[in-house]
């Protein structure tokens, strides 16, 4: 029984000693927190989002006149230079019909040419030899009708031999007339009107000649740049229409396609710079296109973002981050802001609790950008909302 009492004694003093102790009893009942000491940092101001690498440039190949598939010589996924021929049509008929355009075209220039520089100085000067001859039959026949006119008079002849002179004697004109319209004509050359005709026969020959030896050219399909083949749509010997497509190509560049919602329209524009990663991959680009009509389907609106080097794989999904510019301040936990009408957070000072007034300048994602805190403020940012103003704290790592 002596016993028991000696040791509650000795108990008793203990916690009489701790009680004594100053700051004993305060230590005792300090309650753990995690602080960060924050500081004033520069941070990129961007928007996050998913983008999908596509090739820059994707073309679809198709002959201009249709045929028979004379020669196919890619296959799908190949690797291609400019100028690469990928696909020819059999072309003889096209060969034929170049050929006959070929020579209505030169007879057209001829006939131009003709009308151009006129007639030759013998032509002239035969129209002039037609003119003399119907002149002087002319006057042969008017010298006879005048004779038979007179025997007429007299009673010599009848009637009807003084009308057969008059016949000739029409006759005559008629041709001396038509003898001095064509030495006219060949002397002042051609009109003005026939000089126009023929310039127009000759340029709709010419036209048709082009187009005719243009779609001879498109008859071997070539690549008019460095790239790939996406696919072949037809093999040799099948019969293929204008104008349908016969093989898909891309270029070597890359384009990243981004869709961006309503309310970050405006935050950027072209020029703007991003930040791309996919796979391990980390590149940087730029915005270059900014559709102003929004897809019908998602109702978020198209960017073309083209990286600096082309390291990734077509049809990538990637990691964008549009940088919009660079801000200045102290940048806290969401999660360590508390409000009661007005927002406010712990600080621990000397090890006790103190309340901080803040103003949130700008949120992002799980921070936010704070006013009214100190470079080296130590922040109580676990067990926030188990402590009060005054509170005795102890700071755990």
């Amino acid at each position: 029984m002596k016993r028991k009492i000696f040791v509650l004694f000795l108990v008793s003093i203990s916690a009489a000693a701790v009680a004594c102790t100053p700051g004993g009893g305060e230590k005792a009942r300090a309650k753990p927190v995690k602080v960060l000491e924050v500081r004033e940092e520069t941070v990129e101001d961007a928007l996050d989002y998913i983008g999908v690498v596509e090739a820059e440039i994707l073309k679809t190949i198709a002959f201009k006149s249709g045929g028979r598939i004379k020669g196919v010589y890619v296959r799908k996924g190949e690797s291609i230079e400019k100028g690469t021929v990928l696909v020819e049509l059999d072309a003889q008929d096209l060969e034929f019909a170049c050929d006959a355009a070929r020579a209505g075209m030169e007879a057209a220039r001829a006939q131009l040419d003709k009308a151009l520089k006129g007639a030759r100085s013998e032509e002239v000067n035969n129209a002039a030899l037609d003119v003399k001859k119907a002149q002087d039959a002319y006057n042969f026949v008017m010298e006879n009708y005048v004779n038979m006119e007179k025997l007429y008079g007299e009673g010599a002849i009848s009637k009807q031999e003084l009308d057969r002179a008059k016949l000739e004697l029409d006759v005559g004109w008629t041709e001396l007339e038509q003898a001095k319209e064509v030495y006219s004509q060949v002397a002042d050359g051609t009109r003005e009107e026939d000089k126009r005709m023929a310039l127009a026969a000759w340029e709709q020959a010419k036209t048709d000649y082009e187009q005719k030896r243009k779609m001879l050219e498109d008859a071997v399909l070539a690549s008019d740049m460095d790239g790939y083949v996406v696919d072949v749509l037809y093999d040799e010997g099948e019969l293929v229409a204008a104008g349908h497509p016969v093989a898909v190509i891309r270029g070597e560049g890359q384009v990243i396609r981004v869709g961006i919602s309503r309310k970050d329209m405006g935050s950027f524009g072209e020029g703007a710079r991003a930040v791309l990663s996919a796979d391990g991959i980390v590149e940087t680009g730029q915005v270059t296109e900014i559709s102003k009509v929004p897809d019908a389907t998602t109702r978020t609106y198209e960017i073309e973002i083209l990286p600096d080097e082309n390291r990734f794989e077509i049809g990538s999904v990637v990691r964008v981050k549009i940088i919009l510019g660079y801000e200045t301040g102290i940048w806290i936990p969401i999660t360590a802001v508390m409000n009661d009408g007005e927002d406010y957070v712990f600080v621990v000072e000397e090890d006790t609790v103190v309340r901080k007034g803040i103003g949130l300048v700008k949120i992002r994602g799980s921070s936010a950008m704070a006013e009214g805190l100190e470079h080296g403020d130590k922040l109580v940012i676990d067990n926030a909302r188990q402590v009060k103003p005054g509170d005795v704290v102890t700071i755990i790592e």
